[in-house]
């Protein structure tokens, strides 16, 4: 996991190649500097398959199974360790180390919660309501970001 991690921040922090998958957030300017949004766009989805698959062997590794309902009910956990991990909603922001921050977040709120003995319904209203707080706080500080750069001008 570590070497997955480390080409990542590489390939996509330091090379061309990142910066390139940055600059396709605005794909009519990408195109009219001349880089390939096609073959960029294609080697991003790439990429994040190939992350899926490792996660999905993790998974099936911890489970000792590769049943169809493995990863049923992870998908507020993967989106709220977004937006933890500093996603926002418009784009232009977020890392991977980012996602990995969050998703420790969450894990330790979920172990937590099961330590706790929490119903498991109270634990999934508390990773909501941390998802909405995290969202509130994205749109606040873009809100309050927008505000600053109209009052400079």
């Amino acid at each position: 996991m570590p070497i997955i991690k480390i080409s990542n921040v590489l390939v996509h922090g330091i090379n061309l190649h990142g910066h390139k998958t940055k600059g396709v957030e605005n794909e009519k300017a990408a195109k009219l500097s001349g880089v390939n949004t096609n073959r960029v766009l294609f080697g991003a989805y790439l990429n994040m398959g190939f992350l899926a698959s490792v996660a999905t062997l993790v998974v099936c590794a911890r489970l000792n199974s590769a049943s169809p309902s493995a990863g049923t009910n992870y998908e507020m956990d993967a989106i709220a360790s977004c937006y933890i991990g500093g996603a926002s909603a418009y784009g232009e922001t977020g890392t991977v180390s980012g996602a990995v921050i969050g998703a420790i977040f969450m894990s330790v709120l979920n172990n937590g919660m099961s330590i706790l003995g929490i119903d498991a319904n109270w634990q999934r209203a508390v990773k909501g309501c941390v998802l909405l707080a995290a969202v509130i706080f994205d749109i606040v500080s873009k809100n309050r970001k927008s505000r600053n750069r109209k009052g400079s001008k």
